[in-house]
């Protein structure tokens, strides 16, 4: 008896299933695959943990300036005096109150407010880069330190920071400028 292909009893079988070398690509496939959204979600916790520390120290930064460019949008640029070379600042308010904003010394991290001089310092924000506090007041007429300025434009800048526990500290610059009434 003959075969037509010539070849007697040999058929090829198909096989089903995966191959050895099948099998490892696919299982190196996924792990890189794998490696790669551990990266990603892990550069993502990491991004969302930082900004979950930062925001309170950024709000806590703008309601400080918030609160200083408050009161000085309630007085007259005659009424604002620089002290310690523009590292505090003394006005009078609308109310005749004397407001004044500072740091105690320059190792403290915190802006106080004191009213009328009754030395009771109130606590308007912590976290503040111990010298970072400045006040740039031109005088009404336009001249003033450190450069001259546009008449009654008051700056005001300083730096919050936040130190982790991996010693690692991020710190955020504030700086404004308000108008304040020529007369």
């Amino acid at each position: 008896m003959s075969n037509h292909h010539g070849k007697l009893g040999k058929r090829r079988q198909r096989s089903t299933g995966f191959t050895l070398i099948e099998m490892v690509i696919t299982i190196m496939i996924l792990s890189i695959v794998t490696g790669t959204s551990l990266v990603a979600l892990t550069s993502a916790f990491n991004a969302m943990a930082t900004a979950q520390a930062i925001a309170p120290l950024s709000l806590g930064g703008q309601i400080v300036m918030e609160r200083i460019l408050k009161e000085l949008r309630n007085t007259h640029c005659n009424q604002i005096t620089r002290l310690d070379n523009g590292k505090a600042l003394q006005l009078i308010d609308n109310n005749g109150r004397t407001v004044k904003f500072h740091q105690i010394n320059t190792t403290t991290q915190s802006i106080y407010m004191t009213y009328n001089n009754d030395n009771v310092n109130w606590l308007l924000g912590a976290n503040v880069q111990a010298d970072s506090l400045r006040f740039v007041v031109p005088t009404c007429d336009g001249t003033g330190q450190p450069v001259p300025q546009k008449p009654g434009l008051v700056t005001v800048s300083f730096t919050v920071f936040q130190r982790f526990p991996d010693n690692e500290t991020v710190t955020l610059p504030f700086r404004s400028s308000v108008y304040v009434r020529s007369s």
